[in-house]
């Protein structure tokens, strides 16, 4: 539960904030709300995940005008035909998915003039909120670490983009002692063993990290 002390978060603590605020949506935040706006933590982010939030917030922005331009020029057209793998847009396996199950299932049964009105406002609101995380809730941002001797001994592990999440984690622990990592990725918390047996076969055992999912802190 909610403490004072340092914590840093994933990618996915952002995300989970983001989409409990943006209007028109109606998200689980996992706890982000509380971590990020009154838990008292001293809140920071490594480079990968500043990495990662940004890009997803700009494919994301890229997404919703595409959609509300298809929107507008398919009047008759149901949502559910909009495809965003056949629209000049970058699309990741996760905004796919994001746009199947959460935008277009969301928003199938709503009229077309909501629809139109919600994504203008979507769109205007993420940039509005990813500035807000950043410049009000994060008192601090790491650079993207390296260290390729962590990286390979964590490869078994199949952590995929979460790998570089650890590393920039050790890292800061290295640097701030800040051994507290917060995720709601069930790679990052259902390895957590596995991954500081990994940490302290390569590192010194007092890098190792406490990894907890929001509603544990």
């Amino acid at each position: 539960m909610s403490s004072n002390g340092d914590a840093n978060f994933d990618t996915s603590v952002l995300v989970n904030y983001v989409y409990t605020k943006l209007p028109g949506t109606n998200e689980d935040d996992n706890d982000a709300v509380r971590l990020l706006e009154d838990s008292g933590l001293n809140r920071v982010i490594g480079g990968k995940a500043k990495g990662e939030f940004t890009s997803l917030c700009d494919r994301r922005e890229v997404i919703y005008d595409d959609l509300l331009d298809w929107l507008e020029d398919h009047p008759e057209s149901n949502i559910y035909e909009y495809d965003v793998s056949s629209r000049p847009v970058s699309a990741s396996d996760n905004d796919t998915d994001h746009v199947r199950f959460d935008i277009q299932c969301g928003w199938g049964e709503e009229p077309r003039r909501k629809q139109l009105s919600d994504f203008r406002r979507l769109s205007q609101g993420l940039d509005t909120i990813r500035r807000d995380i950043i410049r009000k809730f994060l008192d601090g941002i790491y650079p993207q670490f390296s260290n390729s001797e962590l990286s390979e001994e964590l490869g078994d592990l199949d952590l995929g983009h979460d790998t570089q999440i650890v590393i920039d984690a050790v890292e800061i622990h290295r640097e701030d002692s800040i051994d507290l990592l917060v995720g709601s990725d069930n790679d990052l918390t259902s390895n957590d063993t596995a991954i500081n047996n990994r940490i302290s076969s390569v590192e010194d055992q007092s890098l190792e990290l406490r990894i907890l999912e929001p509603s544990d802190v």
